[in-house]
């Protein structure tokens, strides 16, 4: 960033660009996202939320209204700012954010929301107590509320309302007639990871033979979370074991999502422990139980062939929680412990495999008892979160501005090789890596809070990927002047040459986490050395270095 934000004489702040995000937790009353209007006893303010849109499906009354054309209801910047502004006049200038939150009926559970954090760093206008501006710190906002219940269900259930968010904001800023970037700092390790599922080929489709549009997300924390698997299994033989450990009192489902080449047909063997060997589930078999503990059953095995969009096999292992208080009114919890996966290739030709492992549901303390592969089968390649595989999106991946340090959880491409073939890898992924912690010690980000008057900090990619939104705010605002427009390929183009250029005059190069450079072999048999090129993509970005090829 030019230290005085000033680009070919533009003061960049993103003024007249929409920056979207979708998250949970808008804090639009925080002096963060309000301008002032007028002088004096006439002051009053603005909110830069031009819309806020919650998706959740319940009745509300004015100043609510019906989201034309979609569902749930949207709250305007005009109802907003009135509303702001009225508690105000009738405080002595005082606003409490609370009370004005209870009174548009718009509840934040969190009192350091990850939304709030997410849209402070990358539009916040630094005007609390302490932290840095974000980077478009005059750039218009559009909030999508995420509905509560499906954020603690975790998992893909909120990919459908994710690809709803990004249509609702484009929907907006082409009514306004304004360039726009949405922020996707959520995502979920099941799915293909190929580009070729129906909500990643959604999002993509929605940037495409459009202009000044742009999607960013964060690429995940998945490299040391021993969330993925892979190998390859040659015709008439057993693969290698996969255990997959459980730990006790998980309150949330645990699944393992695996794909295959679908020319391929493996035989998927389960051991549960203390149990006998339970098998074979076969591909024509589409869904079988999973009956362990005396005829009890703890999950199922669904599997089906030639899936739309890759015409490769998928097998999902889906089997309750292990908490057996949560269970015991729906049926037998699945014994904790190591859980074993073996499959035999019974097909005419070599099966490439992948599995990953569901993230936990967001329920509290869950994601400590999430389950993971045994380490000596976990490998942190193609640990991008699903959404981040989009060809036309921007993936992220974080690093640590004091150290100059890879973030140790940032996750790890490429895309998953359709069919099997290593030559079919369609994206190499992340296109670059943004900030994701400002301290040695890697606690994060310092952003705003919505409950809490001063800021707190916020890491992992979540907290990367909104740096990047802001360059893209930034770069429509230049190209604005200019009289040009960008398609959305040009703009990732623009961010990934300026990262390479950005990298090649810097005195200090990126490096790996020193904590993981530590650590043994066998504790960590793979290392970000090792992939180094598919962790970190085109490197650190470089606003100035973007902002040149426009």
């Amino acid at each position: 960033m030019p230290p005085d934000r000033v680009f070919n004489n533009l003061k960049l702040d993103g003024t007249g660009v929409i920056v979207g995000i979708i998250d949970d937790g808008c804090a639009f009353a925080k002096k963060n996202f309000l301008t002032s209007v007028g002088t004096g006893n006439a002051a009053t303010c603005k909110s830069r939320v031009r819309f806020l849109w919650d998706q959740t499906l319940k009745n509300r009354t004015a100043p609510w209204t019906q989201a034309t054309g979609f569902y749930g209801y949207e709250l305007s910047e005009k109802a907003i700012s009135a509303e702001i502004n009225s508690y105000a006049q009738a405080h002595a200038g005082k606003i409490d954010e609370d009370e004005i939150y209870a009174k548009l009926d718009y509840q934040i559970e969190e009192p350091a929301s990850h939304g709030t954090h997410v849209m402070d760093i990358a539009a916040g206008n630094d005007d609390f107590l302490m932290g840095a501006e974000g980077v478009a710190r005059n750039a218009d906002i559009i909030f999508v509320q995420l509905p509560t219940d499906l954020i603690e269900q975790g998992g893909r259930t909120l990919f459908d309302k994710i690809l709803d968010g990004v249509l609702y904001i484009f929907a907006r800023a082409k009514a306004e007639g304004k360039p726009a970037v949405v922020n996707i700092s959520y995502g979920a390790y099941g799915g293909p990871h190929d580009g070729t599922s129906f909500h990643e080929k959604g999002i993509d489709g929605l940037l495409r033979n459009v202009s000044n549009r742009a999607v960013v997300v964060a690429a995940g924390n998945g490299f040391e979370a021993n969330c993925h698997t892979t190998q390859e299994i040659k015709r008439n033989k057993d693969g290698e074991t996969i255990r997959w450990n459980l730990p006790p009192d998980d309150p949330t489902l645990n699944l393992v999502d695996i794909w295959y080449n679908g020319d391929a047909e493996l035989e998927l063997y389960l051991t549960c422990p203390g149990e006998p060997r339970l098998g074979p589930f076969k591909l024509s078999e589409s869904v079988k139980d999973v009956v362990v503990r005396n005829g009890k059953t703890v999950g199922w095995v669904l599997q089906e062939n030639d899936v739309a969009g890759n015409h490769d096999n998928h097998v999902v292992i889906a089997l309750l929680p292990t908490d057996e208080g949560w269970t015991a009114q729906y049926a037998s919890a699945p014994p904790a412990g190591t859980w074993k996966i073996e499959f035999h290739n019974s097909g005419r030709t070599k099966a490439r495999l992948d599995a990953w492992i569901e993230r936990d549901a967001g329920k509290p303390g869950a994601h400590r008892r999430q389950s993971r592969f045994d380490v000596k089968n976990a490998n942190p390649e193609c640990t991008l979160s699903n959404l981040a595989a989009c060809e036309l999106a921007i993936s992220v991946g974080a690093y640590n501005t004091d150290t100059q340090e890879v973030a140790r959880y940032s996750a790890c491409g490429p895309t998953r090789p359709i069919g099997g073939d290593l030559s079919t890898i369609r994206h190499r992924k992340p296109e670059v890596c943004a900030p994701a912690s400002e301290v040695a010690t890697g606690t994060g980000i310092l952003s705003a809070s919505s409950h809490r008057a001063q800021p707190t900090r916020m890491n992992g990619t979540s907290a990367a990927a909104p740096y990047v939104s802001g360059l893209v705010a930034l770069m429509l605002q230049v190209a604005q002047q200019k009289n040009k427009t960008l398609t959305p390929a040009e703009i990732r183009d623009y961010v990934i040459d300026g990262s390479k250029k950005g990298e090649a005059i810097r005195k200090s190069p990126l490096k790996p986490s020193s904590h993981q450079v530590a650590e043994d072999r066998t504790d960590r048999p793979i290392k970000q050395t090792d992939v180094w090129g598919d962790l970190t993509g085109a490197g650190r970005i470089n606003v100035l270095e973007s902002l040149k090829l426009i």
